[in-house]
């Protein structure tokens, strides 16, 4: 039937699900929808499973067809799982970085979040990012083989097979360092186009 559970601050809907008390655990399969705070952050998302394991460091996993908002991101992946501030996450389609403007895709995606604000991210195979708009509306968006993005530096960089494309001009080259706060590229290394 109509299974609720509220647990940490969360609240996860759901046609069935079942637990252990023993082990710290619940399951839910089929549509499910969860939303309300996971070890301080705001999520609101729809998800084919999920597991909640409440242990020391507690975990979620959501797989199958993960859509919503976890802290200030987006995502839209195949699998999400948390574990306190660490995201990691398989089968990217967007991962949207909402408070820097900014949107990744990738094979495998790990990062942190603080404060809901993405503060940390590797991206390996078939990486792309979409930059911010720029004054004329137009983005930048950048393919490569990883990516490496980080707050405190304030950029992202994008080594492997590089490709940047902006208005119609391209840009490749063996790395790429993209700048958020000013929306800037710079290339390093056998730069062509």
């Amino acid at each position: 039937g109509n299974v609720v559970i509220k647990a940490d601050g969360m609240t996860v809907n759901a046609p069935r699900g079942t637990g252990n008390v023993q082990r710290k655990e619940v399951h839910f399969t089929e549509g499910i929808a969860a939303s309300g705070d996971w070890q301080g952050e705001r999520v609101d998302f729809k998800a084919g499973s999920i597991a909640l394991l409440f242990g020391d460091r507690p975990l979620y996993i959501a797989e199958k067809g993960v859509k919503g908002d976890i802290g200030k991101i987006t995502v839209d992946a195949d699998k999400l799982s948390m574990k306190g501030t660490e995201l990691t996450a398989v089968s990217v389609r967007r991962l949207e970085d909402r408070e820097a403007g900014i949107a990744f895709g990738a094979d495998d995606i790990q990062g942190t979040l603080e404060d809901g604000i993405l503060k940390t991210l590797t991206a390996k195979n078939k990486v792309w990012l979409r930059g911010r708009p720029n004054q004329g509306g137009e983005t930048v968006d950048i393919r490569g083989d990883t990516a490496v993005y980080s707050v405190e530096r304030g950029s992202v960089v994008l080594s492997g097979n590089v490709k940047a494309v902006q208005k119609g001009r391209t840009l490749t080259s063996q790395s790429i360092v993209y700048f958020p706060a000013n929306n800037r590229v710079e290339a390093i290394g056998g730069i062509t186009g």
